[in-house]
Parts: C-alpha cells; sequence; structure tokens
C-alpha cells in the first residue's frame, strides 16, 4: 500500500492493492430472443455465467445526450452488472445459458419489450432462464428472486448440450447416453416431451432449424416455427434428425486427425437451412443440408474451435476458440445478379490472451425488426478463461463509402470511439471484470479503519494503517480470513458502523456474528431462535442499534432493533402497492409521482420489484431503497412510516448516498453518469438541482467509457483541511460548495457542487445577468479559463471561437469536475477516516500468473 497525497489538498490516499479476490473466469453467454415486433430497436438485457457457477444478469447503458463540442454520440457505457443469480453449493461451471419467451404471460405484467431492455419486474413475467453445468440437472432461474425456480433431471446422464426451439416452446437436451431429450416449455411446461433415437456417441452440440411463417392476421409480425436438429458428435461426425420420427436422417463426416476422432464443439443452422460446425481442428466448415455436402471449409484457427454464433440475418457467422482469436465469415455474390452465394473469411482478430469459451450477438438470430436490422451495428460479445467480456462491433466488410453510410445510419459506433464498425477494422473494449464478486463486495468499517471483501463463501478483512503506524512492513495487516457454511454463495455483507456486528447472507439466509470491541477479530456466531431470511442488501443504522434486511426474492424491506447483539423484529415494509412514478420532471430524466399511491391508481400501474440498494442517513431517520422497477423510496424510520417515492430513474442506481450534514439531502448516481438530488423534508428536488444535469455536465465526465460503479460522500465535511480546493478558482464556502466523489473502473472525478443559485463568479445563472458586461476581474479570470478549455479539448479547439456564455459554461465545468485516471482497475473508494481515502484496486497483473496458460504454437524459425 502506497500513501499518496495530491500536490494541493493534503488530503491522504490510501492507495491498497492487497485484496486478493481473484475474478471469474466466463463459460457463457447469452441474450434474450428479440421481439416480434418489426419497429423494435435496442439492446437487451444479457446474462453471463461464471466459471464458479453465478449468473450475472447486465443492462445496457447508453451514454447521455451531451455533445457539447462533438456532432457525434459517443459510445454507450455497456452492459452494467445489476444482478447475480448465486450459486448452489458445490456449484460448478456454467456449461450453457438459455433465455426463452415465457408462452401465457401473466395479466398486467407489461410488455415483453420492456422486459428485454430493462431489468424491471416484468422480466420474469415474459422470460425463463436455463443452465446447466455438466451435471444430469437442468435448471430453471426465477429472474426476480435469484433462485432456483425449477430442476429438471435428464434421465440420460450428464447434459452435454442444451438448444432452445426458434418457438421458444422447447429445449433440446443433448444427454450422456447418446440420446437427445426435448423439454416440453410450452404453457410453461417444464418436463421431458420426447427422447430421440440413440447414437453411440457424446453429442457436444446442438442446434435447432428455425422456419419463419408470415402471420396474415397481422403484418408487423412473423411466426417462428421449430423445424428439423443436428446435432455435432465426438465421433468426427454431425447428425441431423427428423423430429417426425424421432431418427437420424443423415450422418456428415468430418477429417480426422492421426487416427484420433474429431470433436464438433460448436454447431449452428443458418436461415437458408446451411449448417455450420466448428471442430477440434480449427476449421469451420458450412454444409448443404439437401445433399448432406460441404459447401465450403476454412482452417481459421490454430486449435479447437469452442464456440460459434449467427448475426441476425444469417450472413455473417463468427467462431471462437483455444488460439484467443475471433474470425468472421460473411456471405457475399459471386454472380452479378447475386443469386450464387458463398462464404468467405472476412476478417480475424485476437482480442483475448486466453481461451475463448463463449461468443454472442446482439441483435440475435431471427431478428425480424427491420429497424434493428437496418440502424444497429451488431455487438459481439465474447468470454473465456481471462475474466474481461470483450465487446466488438460485428459489421459486415464494405468498401469506404458504404461503410460511414452504415454508420451514419445507426447513428454512432456503440462500442468505441472508432469510425469504423467494420468487424476486421473496428476497436474492440474490455469491459471492466470489476466489482468483484457482484456488487458492494468491498466495504469499509470506519471506526476500526478495516476494508471487508466477500468472497464466495467466506470473509476477508484487513486494516488499514494510520500514517503514524505505518512500517516498513506496509501500511496494512491482513486480521481475518474466515469461511461459512450457506446454501448458496454470499451475495451480501455488511459490518456495523461501531465494528462489533458481522452480517453475512446467501439467498436464503442471513447470519449475524459478534465481534469483540478490544482484542483480536474472531466472529462469535449470534444464536438466534428464528433464522433471519436472506438479503439482497444490509444496512446498519448509523448508531448500530438496528439492522435493515432487503429481502432475498421478495419485495421487503425488514428492520430489527439490535437487544444485545439479537434481532428484534420492529417494522417491514412492502413495494408491491406502489406504482411507478409517470409525471415528468424538469431535468428530463426521470418522471415523478409524489407520494406513488394515488387513489386514481389501477391495477395496470401496480407492480412488484425486489430491493436493489439501501441507503440511510447519518441522523438515522431517513431510509431510502431503490428496486428493480427503477424506484425510488424514502421512510422515515423514526415514525417507521413510508414518506415519499422519489422521481422514476432510467437506469438503476449505481449508488444513493446521503449528505452528511444536510441531512434530508439526498443524492443518487446513475451508471450513465447523471446525478439526481432530492430534499426529503420538502419530498421535491431542491431548486438549484436542476442546473446539474446532461446539459451542464462537461464532455469528459460523460463520455468516460466505464460507468459509474459508486459514489462516495465525506463523512465528516468539518474536518477537511482549510487548504482542500484552494486550487479551485472562485470563492469557497463550506455551507454553500459540496464535494462528492464518482468513480468506475479506470477514473475517478470530484465534483463540486453549489446548492445556491449562484455560479462561482458570484452572478446568477439567469440569461439577463449572463448578458453583463464582465469586470476587470472576471476578465483576467475568464482568460485564464479559455487557456484551460484550450488545454483540454487538444486539437479540437482549433478554430473555435469562444462567446461568453460558452466562456461561462466552459469555465464551470473546469471548476466543477476534476477527474483523473491515476487509479485503476478500482474495486472499491471510499472514507476510511475523516478526509482519509482508501482506493482499493486489483490490477490484472497481481493475478494472471493464477491463470492457467494460455495456448502457444511455436513456429518455425522463432525463438
Amino acid at each position: 500500500m502506497d500513501l499518496k497525497f495530491n500536490s494541493n489538498p493534503t488530503i491522504p490516499i490510501h492507495r491498497s492493492r492487497f485484496l486478493d479476490l481473484n475474478p471469474h473466469s466466463i463459460s457463457a453467454i447469452a441474450f434474450p430472443p428479440p421481439p416480434k415486433d418489426k419497429s423494435w430497436n435496442g439492446y437487451a438485457i444479457m446474462a453471463v455465467g461464471k466459471s464458479n457457477g453465478d449468473i450475472e444478469i447486465k443492462h445496457y447503458v447508453n451514454t447521455p445526450v451531451a455533445s457539447h463540442f462533438s456532432k457525434k454520440q459517443p459510445p454507450g457505457k455497456g452492459w452494467v452488472l445489476v444482478k447475480t443469480l448465486p450459486a448452489h453449493i458445490p456449484a460448478g461451471k456454467i456449461h450453457s445459458l438459455h433465455f426463452t419467451r415465457r408462452h401465457s404471460p401473466p395479466k398486467k405484467s407489461g410488455s415483453y419489450t420492456d422486459a428485454i431492455t430493462s431489468l424491471n419486474p416484468y422480466t420474469s413475467d415474459h422470460l425463463r432462464l436455463f443452465s446447466s453445468s455438466g451435471t444430469n440437472t437442468l435448471i430453471e432461474w426465477d429472474l426476480n428472486t435469484g433462485k432456483i425456480a425449477n430442476k429438471l433431471s435428464s434421465d440420460g446422464g450428464a447434459i452435454w448440450s442444451v438448444a432452445s426451439s426458434p418457438s421458444g416452446k422447447s429445449l433440446a437436451i443433448g444427454c450422456a447416453d447418446g440420446r437427445i431429450r426435448l423439454v416440453n416449455l410450452s404453457s410453461n411446461q417444464f418436463e421431458i416431451g420426447r427422447v430421440l433415437a440413440h447414437v453411440p456417441t457424446r453429442l457436444l452440440s446442438v442446434a435447432w432449424c428455425r422456419k419463419t411463417e408470415s402471420n396474415t392476421d397481422d403484418e408487423d409480425y412473423d411466426e417462428m416455427k421449430d423445424g428439423w436438429l443436428v446435432a455435432g458428435c465426438s465421433d468426427s461426425s454431425l447428425r441431423v434428425y427428423n423430429l417426425n420420427d424421432g431418427r437420424v436422417s443423415d450422418r456428415l463426416s468430418v477429417d480426422k486427425a492421426k487416427n484420433q476422432h474429431t470433436l464438433i464443439w460448436s454447431v449452428n443452422v443458418l436461415e437458408d437451412n446451411t449448417i455450420v460446425s466448428g471442430d477440434s481442428l480449427g476449421s469451420v466448415i458450412f454444409w448443404d443440408r439437401q445433399s448432406a455436402s460441404q459447401i465450403s471449409a476454412f482452417k481459421a484457427h490454430e486449435a479447437d474451435i469452442l464456440t460459434t454464433c449467427v448475426s441476425s440475418d444469417g450472413e455473417t457467422v463468427f467462431s471462437g476458440g483455444i488460439d484467443q482469436r475471433v474470425s468472421q465469415f460473411t456471405k457475399i455474390s459471386i454472380t452479378a445478379d447475386r443469386l450464387d452465394t458463398k462464404f468467405t473469411q472476412s476478417g480475424s482478430k485476437r482480442i483475448h490472451t486466453h481461451d475463448i469459451n463463449a461468443i454472442a450477438v446482439w441483435p440475435p438470430q431471427g431478428t425480424t425488426s427491420e429497424q434493428a436490422l437496418a440502424s444497429q451495428v451488431p455487438i459481439v460479445a465474447s468470454g473465456g478463461i481471462e475474466p474481461h467480456l470483450i465487446l466488438t462491433p460485428g459489421g459486415k466488410p464494405t468498401n469506404r463509402r458504404t461503410k460511414q453510410a452504415q454508420l451514419d445510419i445507426a447513428g454512432y459506433n456503440p462500442v468505441s470511439s472508432s469510425r469504423s464498425v467494420h468487424f476486421s477494422d473496428a476497436w474492440h473494449r474490455r469491459t471492466p471484470f470489476v466489482p468483484l464478486n457482484g456488487r458492494n463486495s468491498v466495504t469499509v468499517c470506519r471506526s476500526r479503519r478495516w476494508v471487508v471483501a466477500r468472497r464466495d463463501s467466506g470473509i476477508s478483512v484487513w486494516r488499514v494503517k494510520s500514517a503514524e503506524e505505518e512500517t516498513g512492513d506496509g501500511g496494512f495487516e491482513k486480521i481475518l480470513d474466515t469461511e461459512f457454511k450457506f446454501r448458496t454463495h454470499l451475495i451480501s455483507h455488511s459490518v456495523s458502523p461501531d465494528g462489533t456486528v458481522l452480517a453475512v447472507s446467501d439467498a436464503y439466509e442471513t447470519k449475524l456474528f459478534a465481534i469483540a470491541e478490544d482484542g483480536p477479530a474472531i466472529p462469535k456466531k449470534v444464536k438466534l431462535e428464528t433464522p433471519l431470511p436472506g438479503a439482497n442488501y444490509i444496512q446498519f443504522t448509523p448508531d448500530s442499534k438496528r439492522i435493515i434486511l432487503a429481502l432475498s426474492g421478495a419485495t421487503s424491506v425488514v428492520v430489527y432493533e439490535l437487544e444485545e447483539g439479537k434481532p428484534k423484529l420492529l417494522k417491514e415494509w412492502s413495494n408491491k402497492s406502489t406504482a411507478r412514478s409517470v409525471r415528468p420532471m424538469p431535468n428530463k430524466s426521470a418522471s415523478m409521482d409524489v407520494d406513488g399511491e394515488s387513489e386514481d391508481e389501477t391495477d395496470d400501474t401496480k407492480v412488484e420489484a425486489s430491493i436493489h440498494t439501501l441507503a440511510c442517513s447519518k441522523d438515522g431517520q431517513w431510509l431510502a431503497l431503490a428496486d428493480y422497477a427503477c424506484r425510488v423510496q424514502i421512510f422515515n424510520l423514526d415514525s417507521m412510516q413510508h414518506h415519499a417515492t422519489l422521481p422514476s430513474l432510467s437506469y438503476l442506481p449505481s449508488s444513493i448516498q446521503f449528505h452528511p450534514t444536510q441531512q434530508s439531502l439526498m443524492i443518487i448516481a446513475l451508471p450513465s453518469g447523471l446525478l439526481h438530488f432530492y430534499d426529503a423534508d420538502k419530498k421535491s428536488p431542491p431548486s438549484w438541482s436542476k442546473r446539474i444535469n446532461e446539459a451542464t455536465m462537461p464532455d469528459h465526465y460523460l463520455t468516460t467509457i466505464d460507468p459509474v460503479q459508486g459514489m462516495i460522500v465525506n463523512p465528516d465535511p468539518s474536518t477537511l483541511p482549510p487548504q482542500f480546493g484552494a486550487e479551485i478558482p472562485g470563492t469557497l464556502d463550506p455551507s454553500r460548495d459540496n464535494k462528492i466523489i464518482t468513480y468506475g473502473a479506470s477514473w475517478m472525478c470530484v465534483i463540486r457542487y453549489n446548492t445556491t443559485n449562484k455560479n462561482t463568479h458570484g452572478r446568477s445563472y439567469s440569461k439577463k445577468n449572463n448578458k453583463r458586461k464582465l469586470n476587470k476581474q472576471e476578465r483576467n479570470k475568464l482568460a485564464q479559463d479559455i487557456a484551460l478549455v484550450r488545454e483540454q479539448m487538444g486539437e479540437a479547439a482549433n478554430g473555435v471561437v469562444f462567446q461568453e456564455d460558452e466562456l461561462l459554461r466552459k469555465s464551470e465545468e473546469s471548476t466543477f469536475f476534476k477527474l483523473t485516471n491515476r487509479y485503476q482497475p478500482i474495486a472499491m473508494a471510499e472514507y476510511i477516516g475523516p478526509s482519509e481515502l482508501v482506493v482499493v484496486e486489483r490490477p490484472q497483473h497481481d493475478f494472471i500468473a493464477d491463470l492457467p496458460p494460455a495456448f502457444y504454437k511455436h513456429k518455425y524459425g522463432l525463438s
């Protein structure tokens, strides 16, 4: 640990890299089926299976449209973690993940488009998620509760492969006994319906043929029908099944190597019934279904191909494998009339450092939305042994003019700032692997200077030494490393502010442990008459006398009073009767219904949603909670009553904090970078907060490539040294000027906001006052701001003539937002004491030696 001091403000920053938590590798990626509506256009949620058995649910976040000097929309923030489905112990690697539509969804459950584009309460009403982990059990997950909804035994040994049918009414599972079983999903069932013919080999992969039929009743919808099945086997062959009689109708053979069977690890079927296979020889082969013969074959990889996927139009195929490369194959015309076509290898990129286990593309195969196909740049998501999820534009190869036209139609490159969206030319993005082990996996206890990290089944605690205690041994010491016995992996934990109670929870149970105030930090389990339920989020009140649980898989929040370390139930709230707010707000990024429980509310507006985040004010009066419907509510802990419903948000909050001195003022940070303020006493946003929106925030903050991961406020601003902030121009008044810190995986930003209606130049924000002439002192000040703005803009400032209003705005940006990329990747940042920060980093080079060796093929002439 290094004790760092900034050059001007004398606030110590403990740069800590002692964290020994290793991120888990990616083993499966899945997108939900696209809507049938041809006018639909958007990005859906994503499911990522991990090697430890957890499943991460991610939500796409756009960058706010606020480019003051740029004509193009910056790339989005990508897919952001919002929920983790914990693995049950003993856990195995997720081998396959599949979304299907839920048939006959409940009434009053919203639209399917809403369900797949945001993680809201309607998700489980429209989507079903299935996984397998190499055992004989197929699991269905409840997306609302995060728990297992159903289990199904294959009755045929280990499940080697899974494929969902185009209609979503069946799952095909290839089992160790050499049989494919069809799982019936129609009418929300979950049972084995048919068993196909036996083959004397392992079924390593399976895929469906899709048939599209126009719906005569509605021109905007096409209906998907299930066709035949094809399976990739371990005996150098593919087998095609006729579903009418369940027998093998064709067998397609591939080459062997040195008398060893070739393994067909992946298989897909295109829209024209062309079969695509990827095998252990590194070959991608295209097959004609009617003649059962090869159309073309490409030795695209130097080792096993583990995964392939097909684009939305069925004319592009992507493959990945052990050699760390992703290859692209595109259908091209070979005659002028475009009747004859063939596939060619159009690109190959080494974008990973280890094996590639999974590839998925959005929009997925089967997308019928004409708007999505015409305007969206395909995004290829790939992952493997390394912890990064990598996003790459998947556009087809085109000439320069067509390539520019494609980008102009799409409006922007959703992945990077590259002007190219062609797969072989475009830049890829490595999304951060932090936060580790789910949200809030690293926390602090200020009173005892502890950093607490949550593992899959245990807790580690380090104590950060003060500057006076530091010796040559380093600035930290590990004081606790313990394991717990739970049914699933841990999903939340918290330490009371006084450091005497440790609470840990899985999906089913919360356990409390007492820790002595003096002596070694040895947790002693608190024996309870009735076990506490599992909690998504655990929050202690600042006086450590109450513990608040956001129940896992429920819409309830429970408040317990700790009497001699044992909980006593005080209150339980449920937000299932509260509707989503709909009234537009001035900042245009939220809507509001003040109490959310108006009498004219209909049953159609009532939704149920589990709790995502909790926050408590410093005086213990206010409790704020955010649920998966993007609603934020406030409860009064003194009167134990519901107090207010805040504006509905566009995304789930990354963090909620109460101001340490203005204790009714709540600050909400969204992953997009936007900030929202709300006064609990007045039940409304403060008047000055409408100035802080996407139109006034600077580009260099809003366009950070990584989303906002967290937000921190100084627990005691009175301890700030007098010179802190002296580097910021303007007159500072501690009663008016406030600072918060937001951070992402690769950046930190100090944001200063003013709670009066005047800016730092002492002038009103009204247009009338903005047009008055500047005095000499202000002209000198703005001259300095011009130099600073031009320095920040670089070449973009050439030829720009700044007007007075523009100067004032840019001057405010430069003084209000201070951003640094010095610390990365950031697992957590928090105040460890009054005006004393700890930044926990987890660099990849610290754990890369723990990864298995990457594939390497020696080439002649190279040493």
